[in-house]
């Protein structure tokens, strides 16, 4: 999978991504993963959410790469995918081995830690935060 965007940047705290904000941010914005933006497009956390990022730096421009402090997450790899992922998924393990998207998520049920931050569907597979 060779994906432009993104990816993970070597810091002392944790992990970091270089993602895409959708609005002006300061530092330590709560960030949230936002399908709407694709792959690595984030967008301030709203009143009830959890934030899945802090954003590292104060940026006026929208659309253009940020460095976020990942919450959680200790590193990214690529995994095999089946039925309909799409970034901001949670994944559990299919019958088959792969990983597919979880449900209850819209009830606020989800168990799974394992984040998708980018889609490959021609391939089937995804990058994943675990």
């Amino acid at each position: 999978m060779n994906f432009i965007k993104g990816g993970i940047v070597p810091d002392s705290y944790g992990l970091t991504l270089t993602v895409y904000a959708k609005e002006a941010v300061e530092v330590g914005t709560p960030l949230v993963f936002d399908a709407a933006q694709g792959d690595y497009g984030v967008r301030k956390a709203t009143k009830g959410e959890v934030p899945q990022l802090f954003s590292k730096l104060k940026e006026s421009e929208v659309n253009v790469p940020i460095s976020a402090f990942v919450v959680g997450y200790s590193r990214n790899l690529e995994v095999k995918t089946s039925g309909s992922v799409a970034l901001g998924n949670t994944l559990v393990l299919a019958a088959d081995g792969t990983l597919t998207a979880e449900t209850g998520v819209e009830s606020g049920t989800a168990k799974s830690k394992i984040l998708v931050v980018a889609v490959d569907t021609a391939n089937h597979t995804a990058e994943v935060l675990i």
